[in-house]
């Protein structure tokens, strides 16, 4: 598949333009993607730094298609501070449970995690791993895994085990996924978007927060974000804080390529913002508004 168009118009020096493409491009077929984006002036002495690639993939990394039920692999029950999640159905080996929520404060340092599975791993197979999305990008990266491949020994009994948080861990809510399955089967359980052959993925929210917040940081990790879909692609997001400096807003897709960014002040209520996603593909977008060090984080979806 190709698609190459071509600007309209001129770039000033030290400018920037967008440009929204009238093609759409159909990626839904897994693998790699390349985006190249080059421009032509008449005269120039060094045409070797007119260009940048960037290389996306679709990775599927919603990964059902796991069994949960033959032998009970996965997590049967789960515990992190407030989020109690006990006798977890297996629903095609993945379930969103990002309703469920707890704060973590990041000045603590350390939380006990709990879980369960129904499978007896005589060998030390059944494994779970643990990422907070923290950067908020959709995308669980190597270095956001704060559990990697802890064995669960026995079934039908909690195991118990520490989850550190780094000291600079971003405030505000993030994504947290929990995998666990029979490592000695196909599929990857430290890859957070690999179908294992038996096991389970959970998504759930976590709220990093800090007790020795400043005011202005307290009121802006408390404000309730709500997006609202207009219609013909808008949607609406109110975040309700009394909270005054200029916040920044982002729109990711599940691949964590950035779609939106932009400043947004206070309207004296709150921040009031509305989004153009008539130009995007259905699917699942990540939203967040804040400063670099506190934001909220909130999914939607666009039909």
């Amino acid at each position: 598949m190709w698609i190459r168009e071509v600007y309209p118009g001129t770039i000033p020096v030290g400018e920037q333009a967008i440009y929204t493409f009238s093609t759409r491009a159909n990626l839904s077929a897994f693998g790699r993607y390349r985006i190249t984006a080059e421009t032509d002036l008449e005269g120039d002495a060094i045409p070797e730094n007119d260009g940048t690639t960037k290389s996306i993939a679709n990775l599927d990394c919603v990964p059902s298609g796991s069994d949960c039920t033959s032998f009970g692999d996965g997590i049967h029950s789960f515990q992190l501070e407030d989020i109690i999640n006990e006798r977890i159905p297996c629903i095609d080996g993945y379930a969103d449970f990002i309703g469920y929520s707890t704060d973590l404060d990041r000045s603590n340092g350390t939380y006990v995690v709990r879980v369960k599975t129904l499978f007896d791993s005589e060998e030390g197979d059944e494994k779970f791993s643990i990422w907070i999305d923290f950067n908020d990008n959709g995308v669980f990266d190597d270095v956001e895994k704060l559990i990697s491949s802890q064995v669960i020994p026995t079934a039908n009994v909690w195991h118990s085990y520490d989850l550190t948080l780094p000291a600079n861990a971003p405030l505000g809510e993030h994504l947290m996924r929990v995998r666990a399955g029979d490592t000695s089967f196909e599929g990857d359980l430290d890859d957070p978007c690999s179908v294992m052959e038996y096991g389970s993925t959970h998504d759930y929210s976590v709220r990093i927060i800090d007790s020795s917040l400043n005011i202005d940081d307290f009121l802006l990790n408390e404000a309730n974000l709500e997006i609202s879909n207009q219609g013909n692609g808008i949607f609406r997001v109110f975040l309700e804080t009394d909270f005054t400096e200029t916040l920044r807003i982002t729109v990711h897709d599940i691949l964590g390529q950035k779609l939106i960014e932009n400043k947004v002040e206070t309207n004296g209520l709150g921040y009031l913002y509305e989004i153009d996603m008539s130009y995007a593909a259905t699917g699942v977008y990540l939203l967040r508004i804040g400063t670099r060090e506190v934001g909220r984080v909130k999914r939607f979806i666009v039909e």
